[in-house]
């Protein structure tokens, strides 16, 4: 195997940057949504 360009480490990068940026706003939703459902059902 040749080693990885440069290229190649800043694409993982970005992907995984990516990957994490999508998880955190797909748990943000959620915990906005679960919010308002609690003061919906509390309130």
């Amino acid at each position: 195997m040749k080693p990885s360009s440069l290229q190649d480490i800043l694409l993982i990068v970005i992907l995984v940057i990516g990957a994490i940026g999508a998880i955190l706003s797909a748990l943000a939703v959620l915990a906005a949504f679960g919010v308002s459902l609690y003061a919906a059902i509390v309130g």
